[in-house]
């Protein structure tokens, strides 16, 4: 399948020469440069290749607009290293950014992706039209905003796992069943039977109304 059946996104970057705060600081600031790495190892044939780091630096504005489309550390990406052309399947770990000036973004790794490890994927709530009292004004408190998964290999990777709010009640607690999992994907073996993903509240008065 093509990068695009499978959800993957294309991204550029170069080799980093330089390395240390100073350099970094340099990057960021006159020259529009995120500093970051590309490491984890190679999976193939069942085995684990352990594989250099390679020191990159990616152009902020382009990383900034990903940000503001996707959360992009579930994100898989075809990240082209433009000197060489070869072409590193990654996901963007370690994102650091200015808690004030969001579009600067101070640092982006990326970590080496293959079928099967572990993604964490933001949660996405659907059918809260069939939901009575979502539809008064009651509203569910996040205990958690991602889930971890891993998918299969020529599956597309879900940019949201989405769950499911119809029938839900005042009190009720929002829990792993509600989770709809696409074909080829599974949670990731930390998620638990009892995993917690918020509860329902609102005023029992506008939902009686």
């Amino acid at each position: 399948p093509s990068a695009s059946d499978l959800n993957t996104r294309p991204l550029s970057c170069s080799f980093r020469h330089r390395h240390g705060s100073r350099s970094s600081r340099r990057l960021r600031n006159e020259k529009g440069l995120v500093p970051g790495v590309i490491y984890g190892n190679v999976y193939g044939d069942g085995l684990s290749f352990r594989t250099p780091k390679i020191s990159v630096q990616t152009d902020m504005v382009r990383l900034y607009n990903e940000m503001r489309k996707f959360p992009i550390e579930g994100r898989v990406y075809d990240l082209t290293l433009e000197e060489d052309g070869s072409v590193h399947r990654v996901v963007p770990q370690g994102l650091k950014a200015d808690p004030i000036v969001d579009s600067e973004v101070w640092c982006c790794n990326f970590l080496r992706y293959f079928p099967g490890r572990e993604l964490l994927v933001p949660l996405a709530y659907v059918n809260e039209d069939e939901c009575p009292a979502m539809k008064r004004g009651a509203f569910i408190i996040k205990q958690k905003r991602h889930v971890t998964v891993t998918v299969e290999e020529g599956v597309p990777v879900p940019v949201t796992i989405e769950v499911d709010c119809s029938g839900l009640v005042l009190k009720q607690t929002v829990r792993r069943d509600r989770l709809i999992i696409p074909d080829g994907v599974k949670l990731g073996r930390k998620v638990r039977s009892d995993f917690l993903v918020g509860s329902l509240y609102g005023r029992v008065r506008d939902v009686i109304e």
